[in-house]
């Protein structure tokens, strides 16, 4: 069983240092996106040649998507400004420099799935069975007893 209870309108995160984000829910055509933006810049950054077990290329993959994300979600923004100090417009260029700060990306991707993860793990079969036996269905094992000295403390030592 799965509740439909994501959310349908632009919402506000909360992200470290006072930045907050007003983003688009994320969805399906949201995510398929982002991930074949992200694909390209990948294809742009990644040497074919190179080894393919690159420890980077986790990193990039991640970068990616999260300015993919961040480019197609990301709305409007509070207390992002330019090196100069003056307030930065959001655009791919912004939003891409933004997600490229770590704490930023982290916060940024955890937050934005927050809504999908709350809902998997509603319905991931860990609640009460309201037609069978749950938490609240009565024990039907007996209390354990003292407990009893630990194997390895009953054999002979030689």
């Amino acid at each position: 069983m799965i509740r439909l209870a994501l959310p349908r309108e632009p919402y506000w995160l909360d992200l470290p240092h006072g930045v907050r984000v007003n983003v688009q829910p994320l969805d399906t055509a949201l995510e398929a996106a982002a991930r074949a933006r992200a694909a390209g810049l990948l294809r742009e950054r990644i040497d074919p040649a190179g080894p393919a077990d690159d420890p980077r290329r986790i990193g990039w993959a991640k970068q990616a998507l999260a300015a993919a994300l961040a480019e197609l979600a990301i709305l409007e923004w509070d207390g992002v400004l330019e090196a100069d100090g003056n307030v930065a417009l959001v655009s791919p260029a912004t939003t891409a420099r933004l997600m490229a700060i770590p704490e930023m990306a982290s916060a940024f991707l955890r937050d934005l799935y927050a809504p999908l993860d709350r809902l998997v793990a509603e319905g991931n079969a860990s609640s009460a069975a309201p037609h069978g036996t749950s938490a609240a269905a009565p024990r039907i094992a007996a209390a354990a007893g003292p407990a009893a000295a630990p194997a390895a403390a009953t054999v002979a030592q030689p």
